[in-house]
């Protein structure tokens, strides 16, 4: 049956105890057994059958018990030694640890039963014990610590110049032990106590590098976002400033007498009234847009092309490319009648004779009607809207030529001085294509950079109008031959009808929040298109309505326009340098670590060595101590 270590630790320690206490006497057991262990009323150690002992002078063989007998002593011949009862102690130990005697084994009792001789039978034992694999049963016990196993087994070693010389010896290995295992909380202090301060003042670090961070991140978020929003509504107002340079070169061309007399000379030919009469009968604007022989004589008239040179003079002093004084830039100036046909046109690039707008009617338009949104060119009846009555600025639409988002400023033309008390009898529109406003044009990716978006609710609300991936690839030149500028048109007109026909659009959700000021990181649409990985990422937005430069008389007495404009910074530019300091931070923090770690390591490797030290000089004084008794032939 086995014991429990602690117990059978203490029952061990009491039989060598008494055994130090017969040796001492010059008395030697030879026959120590767990039947010669005697406990008394109070639990003491007796020894008892003394029937085997020998003085340690003495020259007499003694013999013991199979199996608690050293294999030296296992010999008719063999002188007593102390190192024969180390043994007895030793195997009893280990009987009480594991339940059975060392090398007991049934197949050899039963052998050793059988043996002819008492001398056979010694020599069987001695043979079988030292002949067998090393003892490992208490090494199964995990229980049983590792000096306690390294006492088991220099105690129970075959080699007697190997197993303990004294049993004064074995309380040392066990009082040591027993130190040991005293001094264990306070090792373990010791290791775990510093690394529980690494791991806290570590953790402590990093929870205040993060926190630190974080709110030096939201501090220079919220600042940024505030230079974000000074920005917009500068690029606002900077935008409406240019609009009124539109305003004022529409309202001057709109005034001049050479104008007036060459679109009086249009309304009263009677040819070209009768063709203009013919075309508004026609019902709707969608009937207007097919070829006719009405529009081909609008188109053919010596009136129409004296007016569309004159348009194309004017347009060509706006179109010749930025200068110092950076002039508007007109995409087409034309002239419709009071029910919305175009009388001529003037295009800044070649267009086909099939594509020419003269002749066809655009009342739906925003910038004939002056309201928030395109009407239906199928049903909308021809002469049944007014036209504008002041200056305004149109909603965004795509050309049908180009596939550009464009913005129109129209404003009616009186032929009579005292004609504005009245309808207008025609209306001059200069469109101008959104990538074409100062404010707007980009020649390379920045990481700060304005886009104009959609301000009208409905499905359209949101939707990108202008944004530097939008640029056309190619312009035409207004200098360059007729073939050239063709192919130019073709190109630029086929790079910019896919982006009409899949506008961008900022999510109903994202448009509230940067309306309301909301903390949201802005995700730019044409970030996630094939082109646009330039722009993917966060950024930092914030819009700003653009105001108009007057009061549109012909719609609600607010000036803001349909437009927003939308500033926005890249995230990155803003967080970088709190991550350059985290970083630093980390890296400077682990360094720190790593030293107080080293230091540690350090401590805890003098600590050992100095223990081995110390355990090397106990050993070395225990082997000359004059006071150890040896057995007689130590």
């Amino acid at each position: 049956k086995q014991i429990p270590v602690g117990q059978a630790v203490q029952l061990f320690t009491e039989i060598c105890i008494a055994l130090r206490h017969c040796h001492d006497k010059g008395v030697l057991h030879c026959d120590l057994k767990p039947a010669n262990v005697l406990l008394d009323e109070d639990g003491g150690i007796r020894l008892a059958d003394f029937g085997q002992s020998r003085l340690s002078n003495e020259q007499k063989p003694a013999l013991g018990t199979l199996f608690y007998m050293a294999p030296e002593q296992a010999d008719l011949e063999a002188v007593p030694q102390t190192s024969w009862d180390v043994y007895a102690a030793g195997a009893i130990l280990y009987r009480m640890l594991t339940g059975v005697a060392p090398h007991r084994d049934e197949t050899l009792a039963a052998r050793l039963d059988t043996s002819i001789s008492l001398a056979d039978r010694l020599l069987r034992y001695r043979e079988v014990v030292q002949n067998s694999e090393p003892l490992d049963g208490h090494r199964q016990n995990r229980s049983i610590d590792r000096p306690l196993s390294q006492i088991i087994d220099r105690a129970l070693s075959i080699d007697p110049q190997q197993r303990y010389r004294t049993v004064h010896q074995m309380l040392q290995d066990l009082e040591r032990r027993e130190e040991i295992r005293r001094r264990r909380p306070l090792w373990l202090l010791g290791i775990v106590g510093p690394l529980l301060i690494l791991l806290v003042t570590g953790a402590y670090g990093l929870r205040t590098i993060r926190s630190t961070s974080e709110r030096t991140q939201q501090a220079l978020k919220r600042e940024a976002r505030q230079s974000n929003q000074l920005a917009a509504s500068y690029a606002a107002i900077s935008l409406q400033s240019e609009i009124r340079r539109y305003y004022d070169v529409a309202v001057e061309e709109s005034g001049t007498e050479e104008l007036r007399s060459m679109i009086g000379a249009i309304l009263n030919d009677a040819e070209l009234s009768d063709a203009l009469t013919s075309i508004q009968s026609m019902g709707t604007p969608s009937a207007t847009q097919s070829t006719s022989t009405h529009r081909e004589k609008i188109i053919d008239s010596a009136l129409q092309r004296r007016l569309r040179d004159y348009l194309t003079q004017r347009l060509s002093s706006y179109s010749d490319g930025p200068t110092t004084d950076q002039p508007p830039r007109v995409s087409t100036i034309f002239v419709t009648d009071s029910v919305g046909t175009i009388l001529s046109i003037a295009y800044d690039r070649v267009v086909e004779r099939a594509n020419d707008s003269t002749g066809r009617n655009y009342a739906y338009r925003t910038y004939f009607h002056g309201g928030k949104v395109d009407l239906n060119s199928k049903q909308l009846e021809i002469g049944s809207t007014q036209p504008i009555e002041s200056t305004l600025l149109s909603a965004a639409f795509p050309s049908t030529a180009t596939g550009l988002w464009k913005v129109a400023v129209s404003t009616p033309v009186f032929l009579e001085p005292d004609g504005e008390d009245r309808s207008p009898d025609a209306l001059l529109v200069i469109t101008i294509n959104l990538s074409d406003l100062q404010l707007l044009r980009a020649d390379s990716i920045r990481d700060h950079l304005a886009v104009l978006v959609e301000a009208r609710p409905g499905d359209q609300r949101g939707t990108i109008l202008q944004h530097p991936l939008m640029q056309p690839s190619i312009e035409a030149d207004p200098q360059a031959s007729a073939d050239k500028q063709d192919a130019n048109a073709i190109e630029t007109r086929s790079s910019s009808k896919s982006l009409a026909t899949q506008p961008f659009q900022i999510d109903a959700n994202t448009m509230d929040q940067l309306s309301g000021g909301g903390d949201v990181i802005y995700q730019d649409p044409l970030g996630e298109t094939a082109g646009g990985k330039d722009y993917a990422g966060g950024w930092l937005a914030a819009i700003q309505p653009v105001q108009l430069p007057g009061v549109n008389a012909s719609s609600t007495s607010s000036n803001q326009a349909d437009l927003l404009i939308l500033v926005q910074y890249r995230l990155d530019n803003v967080l970088s340098p709190v991550q350059s300091m985290q970083k630093t931070l980390l890296i400077e923090t682990l360094a720190a670590l790593g030293m107080m770690t080293t230091a540690m390591l350090g401590l805890w490797w003098w600590v050992w060595k100095s223990q081995l030290r110390t355990e090397s000089k106990d050993q070395s004084n225990r082997i000359d101590d004059p006071n150890i008794i040896r057995s007689p032939t130590s």
